[in-house]
């Protein structure tokens, strides 16, 4: 058999280490063509130490000014696609989606939970929706969709892309912090495809979109 290049994830705290490696396995299995995550080969849950073998991601590349708006698109539709199958990853930033020159690679799903029933408010100081961290409300579609507006803020700053007129509106629509006014995926997609803001903003409470309930 041939080598693997794989990527070793030790935790010493076991509770959520299945957890994790469900939702992992689901959202490669649900999202084959529209997302692409790692490949778990080998998980070992213990108390003193649980690991997890994956695929390691080879390839990857520093997102340079030319390739910020297909990193963002791809972002986009990626955890559009997570959102569809119903999982939440909660904690998206940098370090957490990888370019590959051609696509992102969604990593780490050690925070992410399944939307219906989600109740927790960790994640990345910085990059976690002000909702979730001051007000102790769970995630949501529109936290994660937080995340991506600060994930984009910063490839875009160190790009130097911020004056772009479409890049800027778009982190501002997925980074305010009231979320009945925050943007959801499909309002930022649209905005790249047209390269203009959306005429009409849907609202956040529409079928099959996040909602923060009660």
């Amino acid at each position: 058999e041939s080598k693997r290049n794989l990527f070793v994830k030790v935790i010493f705290d076991e509770r959520h280490v299945a957890e994790e490696v469900r939702i992992q396995e689901a959202a490669r299995k649900n999202t084959i063509g529209r997302c692409r995550i790692p490949e778990i080969f080998y998980h070992d849950i213990k108390p003193e130490r649980s690991v997890i073998a994956m695929e390691r991601i080879l390839n990857i590349q520093h997102v340079y000014p030319q390739n910020v708006k297909a990193y963002a698109r791809s972002l986009l539709r990626s955890i559009e696609a997570l959102h569809a199958c119903g999982i939440l990853h909660c904690d998206i930033k940098p370090f957490n989606v990888l370019w590959d020159g051609t696509c992102v690679v969604v990593v780490d799903f050690g925070h992410a939970q399944m939307n219906e029933g989600a109740r927790s408010y960790t994640g990345t100081p910085g990059f976690t929706a002000p909702e979730v961290v001051n007000d102790k409300i769970p995630h949501s579609e529109l936290s994660d969709a937080y995340s991506i507006g600060k994930t984009l803020e910063h490839v875009a700053a160190e790009a130097y892309m911020l004056h772009d007129k479409t890049l800027s509106e778009i982190i501002v629509g997925l980074t305010t912090r009231k979320v009945e006014e925050r943007w959801i995926l499909s309002n930022a997609l649209e905005a790249l495809s047209s390269s203009r803001l959306p005429l009409v903003k849907r609202q956040c409470t529409e079928p099959g979109r996040a909602s923060l309930g009660t």
